[in-house]
């Protein structure tokens, strides 16, 4: 296989992953309007239906994520918001961006809270615990700003 045919192929694959971007960007944007005009399903649809495609762009699963909370929660749907930011957790550690797995496990536990499913709640918040605890005494202290990006 020549250098060039290689670099041609590369440049496809560049520009795939740039046109998929921006679907994952357009859809999320489309969702967020959809929210706004209080058409919830809509958004609930459309982020279900492009979901799949972001798994392999961290950034755009994570806001799907979400967003689809968001939209269910708003639906009085809390038990699909609960699953979907437990998939975000999931995912978010399995990349071990500690951060956002926090973030979407407070949010999950937030959301437990309102459903009263109180036993659960306690039980993630527990885990948080022992992760921010783990990073404080090994030295890997998370600063304000970096539990907030």
């Amino acid at each position: 296989v020549s250098t060039q045919s290689t670099g041609k192929a590369l440049k496809k694959v560049r520009d795939l992953m740039a046109m998929e971007e921006l679907k994952l960007e357009i859809t999320s944007l489309l969702a967020s309007v959809y929210m706004a005009k209080g058409k919830h399903l809509e958004a609930v649809n459309l982020i279900n239906g492009t979901i799949e495609l972001a798994i392999n762009y961290q950034f755009w699963y994570c806001q799907m994520c979400f967003q689809l909370a968001k939209a269910s929660m708003e639906m009085g749907n809390i038990s699909a918001a609960v699953t979907t930011l437990a998939a975000g957790a999931e995912y978010a550690g399995r990349l071990n961006a500690q951060n956002t797995h926090i973030l979407f496990s407070l949010s999950q536990a937030m959301a437990l809270l309102i459903q009263r499913n109180f036993d659960v709640a306690d039980v993630i918040l527990k885990e948080v615990g022992a992760i921010l605890e783990n990073a404080e005494q090994s030295g890997l202290a998370l600063s304000r700003s970096e539990i907030l990006s």
